[in-house]
């Protein structure tokens, strides 16, 4: 059995029998899950890319090429199991932007357990949730208009063959322009907004919004994190970049690339952790990936 799997086994274990005991402060459940991002983040080893700008062009290019992962296409037809779990609790947990193009929900089954939240929510404690030691993270994803029809007829579409019906699909980083300034602001509204209300965030705790890059492809599409009160280690923040600086460069009309490029240049490469987009960047010959040792680690 898989590690991942293992991990999921031995939470939704913890949760079912604890009761009324589980206490994430405590619990040697969240102690398992933070080890996982530890070992996901601030391991050893690292993997550094490096592009050229028509590169940059070029990998924009394939993830247009890729399936519209599984999960995202299930989301759109309400046929995803962790995200209707989270419904089941409380339909306060999930919110569509104004603009219809992005859904809010919290980061499952990575982080959090449905359970964990329904144990909460019935004794009105979800305020709480964003204390526990490995934080609160959630995350916004790019729902494209046409994306549930089609899904509901065929599955996860190709996301060229869903472009084909007129509206762009946002992807990644990389397909960002001034006119996604608007929804860009949506989604600061929308995060600030719902932890604030749902889980009494306030300016006294620690809030990171950021896009990752480079995406891999079973995450290929355009979704915001929303971290509360969590460690970021510094391999994460090499792949991160803040939603205000995304905002900040489009309104200079700058491009994408130049944030990813100077963020290149800075650190004398893009690092990430294992599992992003290696694979693609190896199969196509766009750009280099090496294994690298984690500059960034922390003792």
């Amino acid at each position: 059995m898989k590690f991942k799997s293992l991990l999921k086994l031995s939470l939704s274990f913890c949760v079912l029998f604890l009761g009324a005991q589980y206490s994430l402060a405590s619990s040697g459940c969240a102690d398992s899950l933070a080890a996982n991002i530890v070992k996901k983040y601030n391991s050893e080893d690292s993997l550094k890319f490096n592009f050229t700008r028509t590169q940059l062009s070029k990998l924009k290019e394939a993830y247009h090429q890729l399936k519209v992962p599984d999960f995202v296409a299930d989301i759109s037809i309400n046929e995803d199991r962790p995200l209707n779990a989270m419904k089941a609790v409380s339909n306060r947990f999930v919110e569509t932007s104004k603009d219809g193009l992005a859904v809010f929900i919290p980061n499952t089954p990575v982080y959090h357990l449905a359970a964990q939240f329904e144990q909460y929510s019935v004794e009105n404690r979800i305020h709480e949730l964003k204390n526990n030691p490995n934080g609160l993270a959630l995350s916004t994803w790019f729902m494209h208009p046409g994306l549930a029809s089609y899904a509901a007829k065929n599955g996860a579409p190709i996301i060229s063959e869903i472009e084909s019906e007129g509206r762009p699909y946002i992807a990644s980083m990389l397909d960002l322009n001034p006119s996604h300034i608007p929804h860009l602001k949506e989604l600061k509204r929308l995060s600030l907004s719902h932890i604030s209300r749902v889980y009494g965030v306030t300016e006294q705790d620690s809030v990171e919004l950021f896009f990752h890059f480079p995406y891999a492809p079973k995450t290929v599409t355009l979704h915001l994190h929303v971290r509360v009160n969590q460690k970021t280690y510094g391999l994460e923040k090499a792949k991160s970049y803040t939603l205000d600086n995304v905002i900040n460069t489009l309104e200079r009309n700058e491009k994408i690339e130049d944030l990813i490029l100077s963020r290149q240049l800075l650190n004398d490469g893009l690092y990430t952790n294992h599992g992003t987009a290696e694979g693609l960047v190896r199969e196509m010959g766009i750009g280099v990936v090496k294994e690298a040792v984690n500059p960034f680690i922390e003792d």
